[in-house]
């Protein structure tokens, strides 16, 4: 059973970008059944509105993701492999 209290705030006042996207990041991972790249690929998303190469599959979850979230746009730098 998840204690959703133990990971609140999520946005606090203080810290870092970095830090408020770790805390979002993790939010994401506790509250749902996502896989981290999702995670990841739902708060920092590549360009895909003009991407006309794209997979439909993941301009779809770029798609349903904006309407849920605003893009991080805060750290300069987010290495991910």
């Amino acid at each position: 059973d998840l204690d959703l209290e133990k990971i609140f705030p999520v946005d606090e006042d203080i810290g870092s970008d970095s830090a408020l996207l770790d805390n979002v990041v993790e939010l994401l991972l506790a509250a749902g059944n996502r896989e981290l790249a999702e995670v990841i690929m739902m708060v920092v998303p590549e360009a895909w509105q003009n991407a006309e190469g794209m997979d439909p599959d993941k301009r779809a979850l770029y798609k349903y993701s904006a309407c849920m979230m605003e893009p991080w746009d805060g750290p300069a730098l987010v290495a991910f492999t």
